[in-house]
């Protein structure tokens, strides 16, 4: 007597079966979704301020003539990262709603930010707010003297002397 799984006999099994290789392969296809998105090259410097490096700066790459609001979908407007002790930067940017980081940048035109925020005294405090101390020209992309354009056959490389 050959004995079977009730896996191999039951009807429903049998019926739902093909739905269940649909919704594996499904699933297969959206795990295979972060290669999406657009190509990113690195961006790599130094921040220095009077010829020192700048220690935990904001360096910010904002998408040159592209208002937030003007971003079609699964683009990029850029990013920002810290600079180390040494006063380098590496850029990434962060895609599907902050589920993905890429290192680098799409390739385009980019305005260039830089800040470094500290509370007075050196201590958080809810009644004095953090201050930039580097100079304001360089914390706003109306008056910041810092573009870049990322390429996409060459090393991008922007060193930022303050």
């Amino acid at each position: 007597m050959e004995r079977r799984s009730i896996l191999m006999t039951s009807p429903i099994i049998a019926a739902v079966r093909p739905f269940l290789a649909v919704i594996a392969i499904a699933a297969a296809l959206v795990g295979c979704g972060a290669s999406k998105g657009p190509v990113t090259y690195p961006v790599i410097g130094t921040v220095t301020l009077g010829g020192k490096p700048v220690e935990n700066a904001v360096v910010a790459f904002a998408s040159a003539g592209q208002a937030p609001g003007d971003a079609k979908a699964g683009s990029a407007l850029g990013g920002q990262t810290r600079t180390d002790a040494e006063g380098q930067y590496a850029m990434s940017v962060v895609l599907d709603r902050g589920r993905t980081t890429r290192q680098g940048l799409p390739a385009g035109e980019y305005v260039v930010t830089v800040t470094k925020m500290e509370f007075p005294g050196g201590t958080q405090s809810p009644t004095s707010p953090p201050k930039n101390t580097l100079p304001p020209k360089y914390a706003v992309e109306q008056t910041t003297p810092f573009n870049f354009t990322v390429k996409t056959d060459s090393e991008n490389k922007f060193d930022l002397p303050l």
